[in-house]
């Protein structure tokens, strides 16, 4: 046998790393170090060192005290926290550690419950559910108890045990009950002591929870920290942790609970090697059950050996910001209550500045109103990058809550200033991109089960970016459908449907559109059906799918790949490769690296065997959900910008439908939309795992805890809302869960067994939480801080709050008054626009020059964004242009109708808006009020009605509840007019037969005839309400209106509409109503108009207003021919003329777009004062 030599082996070996030098500690960071022993407090404000105190600690003690790094822990709240912590001890330490030195607390909790568990209990590992897989569990156990009655809740709480509210409120309780260290049987006797059945129900309902859980092999957050307590104070367990753990460090302990004390109690107490650091002044999280009484006690809870308090060490220089900034801070933070701490240990308040004085400045700014404060900052900040070069993501906006948040990214991003809103401060349900996809889930789950689809859901389904009609669009389709729906099956007119009715039926029947889009039916409206059509059918796959019982997953997947979204969000991110930013650095290649990379994380999803999505925060750096998270330098146009937070909304939204097909098995759609629907990104998840690309942070104070900035703007501090002092009361009252008997013993946690009910939060406790918030958001800032608030002129509008003037007296610089909003925003759109200004309508000729000359400069710079200077751009400079599709085929003769040409004759671009582009906005109640009387009107010519007021009101009554008026005043005023309009169609009626002058021929009599006119071939199309002849043998033609106006007796001489139905009865449309075809020639006698709406006079209010129009004479030619001409000229054409006249602009709804009109001019009426091209008027 032959050997071969074997292949090279290969490794990935890292590249040595340089040991990181050792810092410069002062006197305080050394005591710490060299502190032997025992437990130990370090107190630390903001930039004092604690990070770097904390390192050295555990680098001493392995390096120099002979602990191995696996018996060193240290703990903290944060998953950033915990990896730059274990960054920073591995470059000190001149060794490999092979185990992590520190860990987030849940993270310790975890792996502490899954050593420990029973390897014989399960055969998979526990899963920890997320707070929002937490609530849907909550809810679905409560409503399966109320169908079996096996918990009997108190009756007042019966409306709310269905909602998804109940289920929070039941989550926060028990979640309150773990932190205190309690059990269930603690919880029910507080409530049977305090006269609370709630607590006794829930207490009860808790012991089935933890049941059902542990049979699933599940976990959450706070019963996870409860068991890992539980496991550290197990006898059996306890000697092994504390031999395991020699020496435990905890960062951030004003964050604790009572339920992480009694763990850490557990592990190194009794005088044991434990060092915490942290500041009650930071000490904001309240609301999640940490207790900053943790921090205050920690002495008398933690002692040493010999019984004494643990002693206590402050940290006294900060590093981070200079004199005039830490005093604006301990101005803040001076007046927030420090409880028991020891007057000896409060010297963390007053540390001394590292930087010279003037080294750091502090700005407080007022504004008029909420639009000015958003647009200065937006200045602020772009000056600051342009003038001082400070980065972009050097750069932070803080605000108390998220509610205020859209305002400022709106106004950020349009002065294009980059910015970064985090997954978490978004919740992913409120993504456009994401609500999208949920509301199209949401219709196939309701259709899928035979349910009425909601009208507007079915609107914003069709006009979003899955359905992708426009509002215009939309209104075409709707006007086809109504149509179309206003003749039955037998050809006979009716009322037809509402559009909501109509795009129901659609979604529901999407065979209902076919006919729009097969080969006989061109154009515009055509399209958009087929549009339409396409959007139906996509739902009613996925409907199948849900009733199929697909998952989850699988329904979104048909619903993303089914559309040419995807397909669009591409295309925007890939054109905004290679522009250039507002100010003019242009964009390198990694302008679409997210699209790339989240387009491979949803396609792979086709491609997994299991049908997994892969995760988001590994595909995209942790920050999907993320807004604007790509590194968008300002190359990015704001459509890639929205592109990439689609995408990354999309991928976060598969990934949580995989999760919930892991976590949940065949999880069913209904059950994931409702979990959706309260689904919060987890803080921890997507929160501070790198920020993606140099952008302005905008986030929450809560978010701000541990970062920090060159320049930090504190935006919207308004009394009212920081501080937010409202009391908060809840329904099941699980902030007042209390510690009971508080004077059995120091020990807090000790005194936690037992539990009360406890009196609400005091006004002074939430003020002091809220100003331990603001403090924290004021300290972020490392060179320069800004304040910001509106202190509106109106004496009850919107004020400063107190805070702000606490900051203010050391202010380097402070607004004398209210500021307004800023001219313009330092962008090169701005410039642009103040030189064209100048250069138009500047001062003197040199101004004017010097203007012109600099435009000339910036067109010719190779940045796309300085293309507005070239005047190839400007509108006012470029020549109207036509469409490429006429208005009517050119080898098709002109098709008009009555109506038509009247409104061609009034104002052509008023017919165009209206009959071509469909821009006008018509209330399909009005339609239905009009069809209505003509339907009643013409059933009386058939017979089918008598023409007696009673009659004729009886079967209004039978159809009008089929109009949906807005409010029930408006169809109760609308229902008298009909009753009055009707009542006065009666009475003509009469009168005529009275006369015995005319008798009817026909009603809704539909005509079609073509005429040469103008050496072009004209078709004449309508419908005459009603048809007579006279007793000379002449037709006579009546057309009911329904308007509340009628026009003047000098225009119905020359009335178009009904100058049509005469030239139409010259042409031999009602020959065949008089006789056989051909045997007949029928001559019109004249035409009228009968105003149903307008009384005849004064003595006779209860008949209408009758317009007669003379017939044809034979020694002079009709003017409706040349009325005819005309329109076929303008249609030919396409010139739409604005006209101006009393009967045109009336009642128009376009004198906002109108060139005849001041408030419609534009910088085209330089080229077409009244003159518009079809494309530039429909666009």
């Amino acid at each position: 046998m032959t050997d071969h030599p074997r292949p090279p082996a290969y490794a990935l070996v890292p590249p040595p790393a340089e040991r990181a030098p050792a810092p410069t500690l002062d006197a305080d960071q050394q005591s710490v170090v060299d502190h032997r022993g025992g437990p130990l407090l370090v107190l630390a404000g903001p930039g004092t060192g604690k990070t770097t105190t904390l390192v050295e600690t555990v680098v001493d003690r392995i390096e120099r005290h002979g602990l191995r790094p696996e018996q060193v822990l240290v703990l903290t709240f944060s998953r950033k926290a915990a990896e730059e912590l274990r960054h920073r001890v591995s470059a000190r330490l001149d060794r490999t550690v092979s185990t992590p030195l520190a860990t987030t607390f849940h993270s310790f909790c975890y792996g502490l419950v899954r050593e420990f568990q029973d390897p014989k209990s399960y055969s998979e590992p526990l899963q920890l559910l997320s707070a929002s897989e937490s609530d849907s569990r909550i809810r679905e156990l409560v409503v399966g108890g109320l169908d079996d009655r096996t918990i009997a809740w108190p009756a007042r709480l019966g409306p709310a045990l269905r909602t998804r509210g109940f289920a929070v409120e039941l989550e926060r309780l028990m979640t309150r009950t773990r932190a205190l260290g309690l059990d269930p049987v603690d919880l029910a006797a507080a409530g049977a002591a305090a006269g609370r059945t709630d607590w006794g129900a829930a207490a009860e309902f808790f012991e089935e929870y933890l049941d059902v859980l542990d049979a699933q092999n599940l976990i959450d957050y706070a019963e996870l920290v409860h068991r890992a307590g539980i496991v550290a104070a197990d006898p059996e367990h306890q000697p092994t942790l504390r031999d395991r753990f020699r020496f435990v460090i905890v960062d951030e302990y004003q964050d604790t609970d009572p339920a992480q004390v009694a763990m850490l109690r557990a592990l190194a107490g009794d005088g044991r090697d434990l060092v915490v650091v942290g500041d009650p002044d930071q000490s904001i999280y309240a609301f999640r059950g940490a207790d900053v009484s943790g921090i205050l006690g920690f002495s008398h809870t933690f002692r040493t050996t010999t019984g004494a308090p643990a002693p206590v060490v402050s940290l006294r220089r900060t590093r981070r910001f200079g004199p005039r900034i830490l005093a604006a801070s301990r101005a803040v933070a001076q007046r927030i209550p420090l409880g028991r701490l020891a007057v000896e240990a409060r010297g963390f308040r007053d540390p001394e500045p590292s930087r010279p004085v003037g080294g750091d400045e502090v700005w407080v700014r007022r504004f008029a109103d909420p639009a000015a404060e958003a647009e200065h900052i937006a200045l602020m900040l772009r000056r600051a990058h342009l003038e001082e070069g400070i980065g972009w993501d050097d750069m932070a906006v803080l605000v108390r809550a998220g509610t205020a948040m859209p305002r400022l990214q709106r106004a950020l991003q349009a002065a294009g200033v980059p910015v970064e809103v985090a997954g978490a401060e978004v919740p992913l349900r409120t993504e456009p991109a994401v609500a999208a996809l949920l509301g199209a889930l949401r219709l196939s789950v309701t259709l899928s089960e035979g349910a009425d689809l909601d009208p507007e859901a079915v609107e914003r389904y069709l006009t979003g970016p899955l359905g992708d009609l426009d509002a215009a669009e939309l209104r075409i389709l709707c006007q086809e459908l109504r149509r179309r729906d206003a003749w039955d099956d037998d050809g006979e007119r009716r009322l037809p449907r509402s559009s909501r009715e109509l795009l129901v039926e659609l979604v529901r029947m999407p065979l209902t559109v076919a006919p729009l889009v097969d080969g006989a039916h061109r154009g515009r409206a055509g399209d958009v059906a087929a549009r339409a059509y396409a959007a139906a059918v996509l739902l009613a796959d996925a409907a199948r799918l849900v009733a199929a019982q697909a998952s989850p997953e699988q329904v979104l997947w048909t619903i993303w790949r089914g559309t040419r979204w995807q397909g669009r969000l591409l295309a925007a991110i890939e054109g905004a490769r290679g522009d250039t930013n507002a100010g003019g650095a242009v964009a390198g290649p990694a302008g679409g690296a997210v699209a790339d990379r989240s387009r491979e994380a949803v396609a792979d999803r086709s491609g997994r065997p299991d049908g997994a999505v892969a995760d988001p925060s590994a595909e995209t750096g942790g920050a999907a959900g993320a807004v604007g998270a790509e590194p968008l330098d300002l190359a990015d146009t704001e459509a890639a910008a929205a592109a990439h937070r689609d995408l990354d909304a999309v991928v976060a939204l598969f990934a949580l439908a995989a999760r919930a097909e892991e976590s949940q098995r065949r999880q069913k759609v209904a059950a994931f939309l409702d979990e959706v629907a309260h689904h919060e990104v987890p803080t921890d998840t997507l929160a501070e795992r790198g920020q993606r690309g140099s952008a302005v942070r905008l986030l929450t104070a809560h978010r701000a805890k541990g970062l920090e900035w060159d320049l930090v703007v504190v935006a919207g501090v308004q009394e009212g809302t920081w501080p937010d002092a409202r009391h908060r009361g809840s329904l099941l009252a699980a902030e007042r869960l209390a510690p009971g008997d508080v004077h059995a013993t120091s020990d807090p946690v000790d005194a936690a067994a037992p539990a009360r009910l406890g009196l609400p939060a005091t006004t002074a406790e939430l003020v002091a939480e809220e100003r331990r918030l603001f403090y924290v958001a004021v300290t972020r800032a490392r060179s320069r801080l800004v304040v910001t608030a509106v202190a509106s002129l109106d004496p009850d509008g919107d004020q400063p709050s107190a805070f702000v003037a606490d900051v203010e007296r050391h202010a380097s610089s402070a607004s004398t008054a209210p500021e307004r909003r800023p001219r313009r925003g330092m962008s090169l759109r701005g410039v642009i626009a103040e030189l064209r200004e100048l250069a138009e309508y500047g001062a003197t000729p040199a101004v004017r020059d010097a203007a012109a000359r600099r435009l000339g400069t910036l067109a010719a710079a190779p940045v796309p964004a300085a293309a507005p200077a070239h005047p190839d751009t400007w509108w006012g400079l470029r020549e109207v242009t036509r469409s490429e599709h006429p208005v009517r085929a050119l080898d098709q003769p002109v098709q008009l109708s009555g109506s038509s040409l009247d409104a061609i004759s009034s104002c052509s671009l008023s017919w165009f808006l209206t009959h071509e582009a469909k821009g006008e906005t018509v209330s399909s109640t009005a339609q239905g009020f009009g069809l209505l009387v003509h339907a009643l009107a013409a059933d009386v010519v058939r017979g089918g009605t008598a023409a007696d007021p009673a009659a004729l009101d009886a079967a209004l009554d039978v159809v009008w509840e089929r109009l949906a008026y807005a409010a029930p005043w408006v169809a109760q005023r609308e229902r008298e007019e009909a009753r009055s309009a009707i009542g006065r169609f009666a009475q003509w009626h009469a009168d005529q037969e009275q006369a015995a002058r005319r008798r009817p021929l026909a009603a809704e009599h539909g005509f079609e005839v073509r005429l040469r006119v103008a050496d072009d071939d004209v078709i004449l199309r309508g419908s005459m309400d009603r048809v007579e002849v006279d007793v000379d043998g002449f037709v006579h033609v009546v057309d009911f209106k329904t308007g509340k106006y009628a026009p003047t007796g000098s225009d119905i001489a020359e009335h178009a509409q009904l100058g049509v139905y005469q030239l139409a009865i010259e042409h031999g449309v009602a020959d065949g109503l008089l006789g056989e075809p051909g045997e007949v020639v029928a001559s019109s006698g004249g035409a009228e108009l009968v105003q149903l709406r307008v009384q005849d006079s004064a003595r006779r209010p209860t008949a209408p207003k009758v317009q007669p129009q003379d017939p044809p004479r034979e020694d002079a030619p009709f003017f409706a021919y040349a009325l005819l001409e005309d329109a076929v000229r303008t249609v030919r054409s396409e010139q739409w003329i604005a006209t101006p006249s009393p009967k045109a602009c009336q009642f128009c709804q376009f004198a906002r777009v109108c060139p005849a009109k001041p408030e419609g001019s534009s910088v085209l009426d330089a080229v077409a004062p009244t003159t518009l091209g079809t494309e530039e008027q429909a666009s």
